[in-house]
């Protein structure tokens, strides 16, 4: 094998290895999500968090996409 052909799959495993991680996560939120709904009150304040840093991630990486796109068009 060449080099430039271990490099690609060496990325593609890493992105695997990324896309396997990302739905555990969800699976993970999803299935906590279900578990206030049938127990509110039960760790409340640790799901609260955990919204509340997705909401602040994916909003900072929104406005950081929204700025870098605006310094690309001028």
């Amino acid at each position: 094998m060449t080099d430039d052909v271990k490099g690609k799959a060496g990325k593609a495993a890493k992105a695997q290895k990324a896309s396997d991680k990302a739905t555990e996560k969800m699976h993970s939120d999803v299935t906590t999500s279900l578990d206030q709904l049938e127990h509110p009150g039960a760790k409340a304040q640790k799901v609260s968090e955990d919204v509340k840093t997705s909401a602040h991630k994916g909003a900072k990486t929104a406005a950081h996409g929204a700025g870098s796109t605006l310094k690309k068009n001028r």
